[in-house]
């Protein structure tokens, strides 16, 4: 652990970096954390996340592949700013190469109202999930081993967002292919 006052480093924080899912139990609501690091890591082969598409995210999604995760939800402004550039993202790789998942933490149905019925996205979204304890919204870049390469937290709202996402982490994700 980091000495008071510093940040940790990106390794620590992924590696405890935990998430909520918020489901429907047959006793009502529910939450559950995981480790994310573990599920890209293949340490956690049971924990999966269903997408916008109803395709399965376990760890065989992030198994050989970059993978950026966005931690998002629609009312953060920088959030939605950024959004059409981290799709862009995936559109410019292969899926076999490169995944691009937006946790979402927001319902689905709110989010097919705001997003999903009116357009096509290349990346793959999971809604009702979100951070304890970060800010949003939050990226984590992981090379092919499950690796941490870059955290970010707190965005940009401004006209400038999407070219900032795309230049930043385009130039980083081919280095790592």
């Amino acid at each position: 652990m980091s000495a008071l006052g510093q940040i940790p480093a990106p390794e620590q924080i992924w590696a405890n970096f935990l998430i909520v899912r918020k489901s429907a139990g047959p006793h009502g609501p529910h939450t559950d954390t995981l480790r994310l690091a573990d599920m890209a890591t293949g340490r956690d082969k049971q924990s999966f996340f269903v997408d916008h598409r109803g395709d399965t995210i376990n760890y065989r999604t992030f198994s050989g592949k970059v993978v950026l995760l966005d931690f998002w939800f629609l009312a953060c402004r920088p959030c939605l700013a950024e959004f059409p550039g981290v799709d862009a993202l995936q559109a410019g790789f292969p899926r076999a190469s490169v995944q691009v998942i937006a946790f979402a933490n927001d319902p689905m149905p709110a989010l097919e109202a705001a997003l999903l019925n009116k357009r096509h996205f290349a990346l793959r979204i999971v809604s009702d999930v979100y951070i304890p304890y970060g800010l949003y919204p939050t990226k984590i870049l992981l090379d092919r081993r499950g690796g941490i390469v870059d955290y970010q937290t707190g965005g940009n709202a401004t006209p400038e967002a999407v070219q900032s996402i795309l230049n930043k982490y385009r130039p980083l994700i081919i280095g790592l292919l």
